[in-house]
């Protein structure tokens, strides 16, 4: 029998300039948890949210210059390991899981306990993003791929596909690693319960023609990453998986044509569509010289 529970969980919690207004959160996480690690991904920036954690169980690790989101996970999860935690729960420092939301996995994990050597990653359902063929009733859903933040998952599987990507830098970091865990014959596993409050970036909805079409507002620098490694996310993955490759291929067009019908700062937003686009097609990978 597994016996999972929850002091056998650790979550890795990635963060960027935080604030705290963060506290909240973390305390949630804390709650349901047996430790909490912050990775602070802010670079040489000083801040204070670091004294407000003293008091609580929680690893603060900062880097020590901003390294991206695939090198502070990985950085979270060895540190997760030499505390001697075999399970982990990754998150952003946006995310507000529900209070019940490890209790949940952890029901489901121990209730399938056959299943559990074929997990790769195992999530809840965000609140904004609910999937058809789940509200049918389905025990659970085989996914492509879920996001990183809320995803619950053991070391050993961690390491045997040498953990996250750390050449995409940001962006497509969590897609691909459910596509090299897919690679090795593991399930994507995402539960019907709505779990989780996770918006990305500073998003809205807009109607053209008819259509919906969502805008995220993320800083023009994000761009650069978001139109460069689609191509390396087709590079590596095209043979396995070419619908999903194919897919976010097309951001290369869905991208530029977005900044120049709906967001401000088009011209600095274009500059980086085009260094990525550039970037992508001769292969380079990893941080972005200038985000200026």
């Amino acid at each position: 029998m597994i016996e999972l529970h929850k002091g056998k969980i650790c979550a890795v919690m990635t963060t960027f300039s935080p604030d705290n207004s963060m506290l909240p959160r973390v305390m949630r996480v804390l709650e349901q948890v047996g430790h909490v690690i912050i990775v602070d991904d802010t670079g040489t920036y000083s801040h204070e949210f670091s004294h407000d954690l003293e008091k609580y169980s929680v690893t603060y690790v900062k880097n020590v210059v901003n390294s991206g989101i695939a090198k502070s996970l990985n950085v979270g999860v060895a540190s997760a390991v030499d505390l001697g935690y075999q399970w982990v729960l990754t998150l952003d420092d946006d995310s507000l899981i529900s209070e019940t939301y490890v209790a949940k996995l952890i029901d489901f994990c121990n209730k399938n306990e056959k299943l559990i050597g074929m997990i790769g990653v195992i999530a809840l359902t965000r609140g904004e993003n609910r999937n058809s063929e789940l509200e049918l009733g389905h025990h659970y859903c085989d996914k492509r791929a879920v996001i990183t933040s809320g995803s619950l998952f053991h070391v050993d599987v961690f390491n045997s596909v040498g953990g996250f990507n750390e050449d995409l830098f940001i962006d497509l970091v969590d897609f691909d690693y459910c596509t090299k865990l897919r690679k090795k014959g593991y399930k994507i596993i995402q539960l019907p319960t709505i779990g989780m409050q996770h918006k990305v970036g500073d998003s809205v909805v807009k109607n053209i023609f008819g259509f919906s079409v969502t805008i995220y507002n993320h800083a023009p620098f994000r761009l650069y990453y978001q139109v460069r490694n689609p191509f390396l996310f087709f590079k590596i993955n095209f043979m396995f998986d070419p619908y999903l490759s194919c897919y976010f291929l097309l951001d290369i067009f869905r991208i530029p044509l977005k900044t120049l019908f709906f967001e401000c700062q088009k011209i600095k937003r274009l500059g980086f569509i085009f260094r990525g686009l550039k970037d992508g097609l001769v292969g380079k990978t990893g941080k972005i010289i200038n985000n200026m």
